[in-house]
């Protein structure tokens, strides 16, 4: 597949989903917006471009036929959503920890070395995400319009973008891998917000 026009894809659902996000933020009340997000609308958005690329990365590391084409894409989105790599850099020096990150190395890291990135990686996102995960807990997901479904429907389709770079990709690997988004960023909505999901 052409990565220029999956990319294309891609950047039209994050941009719905940005779009969500936003009368999300707007409804929040400013102690929150300033205690989560030093009332920048940017550090709502940021989590979910990590979150979602942590998967992508994994199923890249792990790819042996297309890793190449699917660090391309990866490094291609940071046109329209916030680089996993590049915070992983600024995540790594903060926290004063020895790892080489790149692109490059990513292409041939091995897997001990593929590994220990997405611990870091993750262990970076993870409060960014539980901050956005707080701010969604507040928030109306499914009864004036069904957000969760607008989430839903877009994060998994930047994700079948991504897939779609490997035309041998099995059934079974797209399972899994939409199965990685379900489970750590659509399930981790819902139980932020299960209330409100128990009451619809």
């Amino acid at each position: 597949m052409n990565v220029a026009l999956l990319l294309i894809d891609a950047r039209a659902s994050h941009e719905k989903i940005v779009e969500e996000l936003r009368v999300i933020f707007d409804k929040l009340d400013e102690d929150t917006k300033k205690r989560l997000f030093e009332e920048r609308f940017e550090r709502l958005i940021v989590p979910f471009d990590l979150a979602l690329q942590c998967e992508m990365l994994k199923i890249a590391l792990d790819s042996t036929r297309k890793r190449r084409e699917f660090l391309v894409f990866l490094r291609s989105m940071d046109v329209f959503s916030y680089d996993a790599l590049r915070f992983l850099e600024e995540y790594a020096k903060l926290r004063q920890i020895d790892i080489e990150v790149s692109y490059e190395k990513c292409l041939s890291a091995t897997h001990d070395e593929a590994e220990r990135l997405l611990t870091i990686l993750k262990a970076g996102v993870a409060p960014l995400w539980e901050d956005a995960l707080t701010a969604l807990g507040q928030s109306d997901l499914v009864i004036n319009k069904d957000v969760y479904q607008i989430f839903e429907d877009n994060l998994l389709r930047i994700m079948d973008c991504f897939l779609m770079v490997d035309d041998g990709i099995t059934d079974g690997e797209i399972l899994k891998a939409l199965g990685g988004v379900r489970e750590n960023m659509l399930s981790r909505i819902v139980t932020s917000n299960e209330e409100l999901f128990q009451r619809s």
